[in-house]
């Protein structure tokens, strides 16, 4: 039995006896998934046509976002197969995020409620090709199927998360937060598209 006063050297011996800690978790092929998972999310190309979707369905309401969000998963997953599968990025043109950026914000900043079927259309597109780059970058990793099945996943909390907060907004005064917030999103195409036509007058 450990006496009450060798207990704090007792204390300080048990980290020696500690199994080995896996920070990145290498060993168990979790590392790619995870990558996949956050790349949606720290990807600001990837990241704000899913918060404008997000936006612009919670504000035309839950069917909306149900539809929306389901075309743009299964773009998303067949894009990233398909690439990653090809070893190759699909053509993708360059003005499709900022085009998106831009139509989603306005969209969503004027308030307007697109008809269920050109809404999940649109999701189902820009899904596709932003499935198709991140399936692209994933082919040169190790695991790329585990990348394409997180970055996913990734999408799938986004975009749930993201709808959520903006149909509870919208639901109340926070719907013009959400409509400022759109506008900024536009904003945002509107120069990407800027500096894409001013890198060709400068090429």
């Amino acid at each position: 039995m450990i006496r009450r006063r060798n207990l704090p050297i007792a204390l300080l011996a048990l980290p020696a006896f500690a199994a080995p800690a896996q920070a990145h978790l290498v060993t168990t092929d979790l590392g790619p998934f995870y990558d996949g998972a956050l790349h949606p999310v720290l990807a600001p190309l990837d990241a704000l046509p899913i918060i404008a979707l997000a936006a612009l369905a919670g504000l035309a309401g839950a069917k909306h976002g149900r539809a929306s969000f389901a075309a743009l998963l299964t773009g998303w997953a067949v894009g990233a197969a398909l690439a990653y599968t090809l070893r190759t990025p699909l053509f993708s043109p360059p003005l499709v995020t900022p085009i998106a950026l831009l139509v989603l914000g306005i969209a969503a900043a004027a308030n307007v409620k697109p008809p269920l079927a050109l809404l999940a259309s649109i999701a189902g597109l820009l899904g596709l090709f932003r499935g198709a780059a991140t399936g692209a970058d994933a082919a040169s990793s190790d695991l790329p199927w585990l990348v394409v099945l997180g970055s996913t996943f990734g999408v799938l909390v986004l975009g749930v998360f993201t709808h959520a907060g903006a149909y509870r907004l919208s639901e109340s005064k926070g719907r013009i937060a959400v409509r400022v917030a759109a506008s900024w999103i536009a904003a945002i195409g509107l120069l990407l598209i800027g500096w894409h036509f001013k890198g060709l007058s400068t090429a």
